[in-house]
């Protein structure tokens, strides 16, 4: 499925009621949507170390310097923000 390697079940016997695209399209969505969920839920603040939380203070006060012509800016914490991800 994956690997966009689904192929059409053989039929046994009988009328087949539906067609193979809607349910291969529901199965590929539904894969897609679980990958998202399993990248995003094992993030956590705490796994950072605050490292986050510091990167963020440091960037807005940046943004805040550079928004007002007549303050000093920090060139060093400017270079950290620019430089770090």
């Amino acid at each position: 499925m994956r690997k966009k390697k689904l192929e059409r079940a053989p039929l046994s016997h009988g009328n087949v009621t539906y067609t193979f695209a809607a349910p291969k399209d529901a199965l590929e969505l539904w894969l897609v949507i679980l990958n998202m969920l399993d990248f995003v839920k094992g993030f956590e603040s705490s796994e950072f170390d605050n490292k986050l939380t510091v990167y963020h203070d440091r960037a807005l006060r940046a943004f805040l310097q550079l928004g007002h012509a007549s303050a000093t800016l920090d060139w060093d914490n400017l270079q950290y923000v620019l430089t770090h991800d």
